[in-house]
């Protein structure tokens, strides 16, 4: 079953086009790789899904719901979360705050007396057991990361948009990250769409992969067809022996 369906969306900005008619979908238990250099489109077409802007043409489906031009916080509501290449916590609230907030912003927000247990238990899953009380702005990058990604998890989305979750991370936090995206998916049956430049983590988490260049799509499947692709090796990849 496909719980994302991106039919032919196109989004330009001041007469340049960023997205030009993209197709794609999202299979229920999929982690699918969404990659591509640096302009290709990535982070516009996540706008256009998660409803930050509306396409010029095409259409969002989510769900079996047409989700096209409707506000994020509605498009949250349905159960599709995104988090941000830059984490985007409230510094100035705690852990346990933070949750909150995204707790109470769903369709139907827990009772008072469940929801402590509740932000305990996602803070606890994500690895952040112990923190309720620090302030978001006393955590190091990939703590800020957790956070983002128990706020997204509090929402209880179906389909979570993760952009750049490895981002100026470690090796070791990597390899932690990488952990964490695969219990998400596996333990609470969150599908992921996920922009990454760390090819070694897309290509070892992701079943298929799409390719973007310029606005356009330019290559569809599995990691081992994508990695072979001309359009892809001249686009984004590089020659094996680029720079020999």
């Amino acid at each position: 079953m496909s719980l994302v369906v991106v039919d032919h969306v196109s989004k330009s900005f001041g007469g340049l086009q960023a997205v030009s008619d993209v197709s794609f979908h999202v299979n229920e238990g999929e982690i699918l790789g969404l990659i591509g250099p640096n302009g290709a489109g990535k982070t516009t077409l996540f706008n256009l899904v998660a409803g930050a802007i509306t396409p010029d043409r095409g259409r969002v489906r989510f769900n079996g719901l047409d989700i096209t031009g409707l506000p994020p916080y509605r498009i949250s509501r349905a159960g599709l979360a995104r988090t941000f290449q830059v984490a985007r916590p409230f510094l100035g609230m705690t852990c346990y705050e933070n949750v909150l907030v995204a707790l109470i912003g769903r369709a139907h927000p827990a009772p008072d007396s469940e929801r402590p247990e509740l932000i305990r238990e996602l803070l606890d899953f994500v690895g952040l057991s112990g923190k309720e009380s620090f302030l978001a702005s006393s955590l190091n990058l990939i703590d800020k990361k957790r956070l983002e990604l128990a706020r997204a998890l509090a929402t209880r989305p179906r389909v979570a948009l993760l952009d750049e979750a490895l981002g100026g991370l470690s090796s070791i936090e990597m390899d932690q990250a990488m952990g964490l995206i695969r219990s998400i998916r596996d333990k609470r049956g969150v599908n992921f769409v996920w922009i990454e430049h760390v090819m070694g983590a897309i290509m070892t988490l992701c079943e298929r992969l799409l390719v973007l260049n310029q606005g356009m799509l330019i290559c569809e499947g599995t990691p081992a067809d994508v990695a072979r692709d001309a359009r892809v090796i001249e686009a984004y990849l590089g020659a094996p022996d680029a720079g020999d």
